[in-house]
């Protein structure tokens, strides 16, 4: 006869049955050369002073176009970390004279007209490899009003008003080298304007229209002037690798109680430069771990093994004590258990109304961390993982998800 279940560490059924656990690793704080989470991002456009030069020759006038845009780092992948540029969009005016021309040469008539534009803009970014990406042949329409009081092209009292551009870019993927902040900025333009057979090309650079005449007219040349950035990661000198994305822990039978699924984190390795002078702490916590094919965590001593059954012993694996051991300032953080006994002991003295308060990952726990001033040098930082299996588990494979942040 089955014993009927008194809390979720006694015996349920004397029946075996097996049970395995995975953890998925992923990284919400940043890899490469990342403060933070938190990615300076112009909600806002960043505007910049541009000369701009028409058809190759002639004089240059002076544009305010606006970039904005979002770059954040890929989670957990091995550097040099690979970060994504996203979301970015160009505003700029195109002169209203092109709506004048387009009219007085009968390609626009009085009101509303739509002007077809194809853009391409280049984007620099510092530390990476890349240097810079060029975005072509970006189609976008453009609105111009026209007026006309006599209704006569070419008598002079015709008026148009600028023909304002946004438009946005294709995603694009950098890669950081790791020395220094990555600051995108927007360091040149190509805009053409066509007006049936009348097609002009618009070139615009950071900078200010130079040698002007009266008024500030018939500018000849430009000064080149610093490109404005608009999104920016700043570095702090950490690099982060990730030795296996899934950890796997050996599987366990269940047949008369509670038992302990052991396994390893692998060494997450960081390479620090020494820039960062602040120091560091990699911090992890755990998710539910929940098992394949149940909807949720509805059953809990059925489908559903708490994050915090999960305990860990930090280690600081020798081989990635570079340049020797303990000189690299980096401690590992306090172990919960020594054993998978130990965690078992301690998991069936809390009991069922006990285990939140434990201190498995749960919560929040350091897994290593570098003072203000570490020197340069290239850890590791692993852990011993112990998983208690409640004697209600159901057979069958649970996942969960290890959350790691640095900052």
């Amino acid at each position: 006869m089955t014993q009927s279940r008194r809390d979720r560490w006694g015996r349920r059924r004397p029946s075996p049955r097996l049970v395995r656990c995975a953890l998925s690793l992923t990284l919400l704080a940043a890899l490469v050369s990342v403060a933070s989470d938190t990615a300076v991002v112009g909600a806002q456009a960043r505007y910049s002073t541009e000369a701009c030069q028409f058809n190759g020759a002639g004089q240059f006038t002076s544009l305010q176009v606006g970039v904005a845009g979002s770059a954040k780092p890929d989670p957990l992948n091995q550097f040099p970390n690979t970060v994504t540029l996203s979301a970015v969009f160009v505003a700029a005016p195109i002169l209203a004279d092109f709506g004048l021309i387009g009219y007085n040469f009968g390609f626009l008539n009085v009101g509303t007209n739509q002007v077809p534009i194809t853009a391409s803009l280049t984007i620099t970014a510092s530390n990476t490899v890349e240097g810079s990406q060029t975005f072509t042949n970006v189609n976008v329409l453009a609105t111009t009003v026209i007026t006309d009081p006599d209704g006569v092209r070419l008598t002079g009292d015709e008026t148009a008003t600028p023909l304002p551009i946004t438009f946005a870019l294709t995603n694009s993927t950098w890669t950081a080298t790791g020395a220094g902040d990555l600051a995108f900025a927007n360091t040149g333009s190509t805009t053409t304007v066509t007006l049936g057979s009348f097609v002009s090309t618009i070139d615009c650079q950071p900078g200010v229209p130079s040698s002007c005449g009266t008024n500030n007219t018939n500018c000849v040349s430009f000064t080149p002037e610093p490109a404005v950035p608009f999104a920016l990661l700043p570095g702090d000198g950490l690099r982060l690798q990730h030795q296996a994305p899934i950890v796997a822990l050996a599987p366990v039978s269940l047949s008369s109680g509670a038992v302990v699924a052991t396994g390893t984190l692998p060494a997450l390795i960081i390479d620090n430069d020494g820039s960062n002078s602040v120091g560091w702490t990699l911090s992890a916590y755990v998710t539910d771990f929940l098992r394949t094919g149940a909807p949720d965590c509805s059953v809990p001593q059925a489908d559903c093994i708490p994050a915090d059954n999960l305990g860990w012993r930090p280690v600081l694996p020798a081989e990635y004590r570079a340049p020797s051991p303990g000189s690299s300032g980096v401690t590992a953080g306090t172990a919960m258990a020594t054993s998978a006994a130990d965690w078992l002991a301690q998991l069936q003295a809390a009991g069922p109304a006990g285990v939140n308060g434990l201190g498995g990952l749960g919560e929040v726990n350091v897994l290593c961390m570098a003072p203000p001033g570490a020197p340069s040098a290239t850890v590791g930082c692993g852990a011993e993982l112990y998983l208690g299996i409640p004697a209600s588990a159901a057979s069958g494979s649970y996942s969960g998800v290890l959350v790691l942040t640095i900052t």
